[in-house]
């Protein structure tokens, strides 16, 4: 008896499916269901409307869509010429960015040139370390990370430089020997408009 209920439920859910896709209004009315009872309605969708049974709402819906697929392509073009504005942007304020961290670096050298630990050889001779920097060859400058949170990579050589003569002065005059070089890849951050280390 059981499987029989069950079979005939079955049939009723499909017989009405059917009947709302044929467009046959076989299901009762909503909300008119037995209480602890579940009511499926399925409305056919403006697609599934035969000629003639589009409302004129539908039209305009369908016309408004199409008035916004251009508007839309627009906004996107827009969106993408903006981001490649705003990445030549951001591009030329880490190239001004980099050139005064570069005359930081010049800057940072010459004080270190001051501070230089004199020792004497035992040629009599006097000789000093310091580091120093090669601000002629900097480089790669890169930027990435434009559409979430700009990140700037400057690469440059970090010199450790020996003077010798036969006086300060002397040691000072001549170029300074190269003892070692190190690369350096400083990373920033551009943040609130402007470029943070």
């Amino acid at each position: 008896m059981t499987k029989f209920l069950g079979f005939v439920a079955c049939a009723a859910l499909v017989l009405g499916v059917a009947g709302v896709v044929r467009g046959e209004d076989t299901a009762p009315p909503p909300g008119s269901a037995a209480p602890g009872k579940v009511e499926i309605v399925i409305e056919p969708s403006e697609s599934d409307a035969g000629p003639g049974q589009a409302d004129s709402e539908g039209k305009k819906a369908g016309a408004a869509k199409a008035d916004e697929k251009p508007t839309k392509l627009a906004a996107k073009k827009g969106a993408v010429e903006s981001s490649g504005e705003k990445f030549e942007h951001i591009k030329a304020t880490f190239d001004d960015f980099c050139k005064s961290w570069v005359d930081k670096l010049r800057e940072r050298e010459r004080y270190n040139i001051t501070k230089i630990k004199w020792e004497t050889a035992p040629d009599g001779a006097v000789v000093g370390e310091y580091v120093g920097y090669d601000t002629n060859n900097v480089g790669p400058q890169t930027v990435g990370n434009v559409d979430t949170t700009p990140i700037g990579k400057l690469v440059y050589l970090e010199l450790r430089l020996r003077r010798t003569g036969k006086s300060k002065e002397e040691a000072l005059a001549h170029d300074p020997e190269i003892v070692e070089r190190t690369e350096v890849t400083e990373i920033f951050r551009f943040e609130r408009g402007a470029w943070v280390y």
